[in-house]
């Protein structure tokens, strides 16, 4: 860490602040109110922190962290409030990026911070013609999310893991949108209390260039189950079903 420090028994200012490891930077500007030189929880705090184009990589090795995500982020935080309960407002940008090695070309969202709670809001991924958004938030404390999203032109053609999954290749146009909420529990993260209601519905299905038609599925969890309704028109024949997926032993 490197920047302009003023120390005082009531504040601690860092101007023009460099946080670096590797290649990863993070430029930082912070005031915090100080009592007999010490911060405490109901110190008053306010910070800029900002990235630019630097390879997530990099920023989860600053955190000593490696996960499955790549690409050039960019950003922006403002923090305000106090130790204790920082709120905080800003934006990031991920270019160029893939999670799970499913590649995309942009991710933008809106970020909040206030109360425990991470919020993303008015978030937009693109892939190709492909779109994703909506919103999400994470209280972090009591591990419980929920999230609103809606997919739009998203090509299963480009979709990695669906061709690694099937072994052949699947090609259609898809449109959809799912509402959620759970909660991660335990030390191995399992879902409980999930709740998923979305309707998926593609165009144009095609096996190894041989075309079947369209198919909608529509599903929504009761208690334990999820129950799924299916309707297409592959090969010309209007086909209609109902089923439900145990959820329990998969997820809790």
């Amino acid at each position: 860490l490197a920047g302009r420090v003023q120390w005082s028994a009531q504040r601690l200012r860092l101007t023009a602040g460099r946080l670096s490891k590797g290649r990863a930077v993070i430029a930082v500007n912070l005031t915090a109110q100080l009592n007999d030189g010490g911060l405490s929880d109901e110190s008053a705090v306010e910070a800029e922190v900002s990235v630019r184009d630097t390879e997530f990589e990099d920023l989860a090795a600053l955190a000593g962290r490696k996960d499955p995500v790549v690409g050039s982020v960019s950003g922006l935080l403002r923090v305000r409030g106090t130790r204790k309960e920082p709120r905080a407002a800003g934006w990031i940008e991920v270019r160029r990026g893939a999670a799970w090695e499913e590649p995309f070309d942009s991710l933008r969202s809106a970020v909040g911070v206030e109360s425990g709670q991470v919020r993303l809001s008015n978030f937009r991924l693109s892939k190709g013609k492909g779109t994703v958004s909506g919103a999400a938030a994470f209280h972090l404390e009591r591990k419980e999310f929920q999230f609103d999203a809606r997919g739009e032109n998203l090509a299963l053609a480009s979709i990695r893991r669906l061709a690694a999954e099937t072994g052949a290749a699947v090609s259609g146009t898809a449109t959809g949108e799912v509402a959620g909420s759970g909660r991660l529990a335990g030390a191995d993260s399992a879902l409980e209390k999930l709740t998923l209601d979305g309707r998926l519905a593609v165009r144009g299905v095609a096996v190894e260039g041989h075309a079947l038609g369209d198919v909608s599925v529509t599903g929504r969890t009761s208690g334990d189950n999820l129950r799924l309704e299916l309707e297409s028109n592959f090969l010309g024949a209007k086909i209609a079903g109902q089923g439900e997926v145990v959820l329990r032993d998969q997820f809790a």
